[in-house]
């Protein structure tokens, strides 16, 4: 079964010519859904080839070996949080997981577990309260 591209290729055969300017007025002259289907379908001869995705998987495989390596307390802090922020941690020598784990959650300014707020800005019982405690609530409530 033959696609909207495959007949248009059938009616309009690629030229031969090595001139760039020839092949540019060819592509420029393909409608765009014809264009989409080229796209698509040269992307997927570029995902299959082996040396197309070579660095992206090496890479990919280097960076899981890196995880692997951790310990379990760590890697659970890297699905939480990710690899570059803890690996940021460890480089400036935090490398006990409950310390980067308050420390990230202290600087994202996120709630306790428990659901109590981390900051108790204005403490008194008749001070105004600080819009900067409920961020959310502050700038969609307008």
């Amino acid at each position: 079964m033959r696609d909207q591209l495959d007949r248009w290729l059938m009616r309009n055969p690629m030229p031969n010519a090595p001139d760039k300017e020839t092949r540019r007025q060819y592509f420029n002259s393909m409608p765009d859904p014809v264009k989409r289907a080229w796209e698509v379908r040269k992307a997927a001869k570029e995902c299959e080839a082996p040396e197309f995705n070579a660095a992206i998987a090496e890479r990919a495989a280097k960076r899981l070996a890196r995880v692997d390596a951790m310990p379990r307390e760590l890697r659970l802090i890297v699905y939480e949080y990710g690899l570059e922020i803890v690996q940021e941690f460890i480089n400036c020598g935090v490398t006990v997981p409950s310390k980067i784990k308050h420390l990230v959650d202290t600087v994202r300014h996120a709630d306790f577990e428990s659901g109590q707020k981390r900051f108790k800005i204005n403490k008194g019982p008749n001070s105004k309260r600080n819009p900067a405690e409920d961020d959310d609530e502050y700038y969609t409530a307008r």
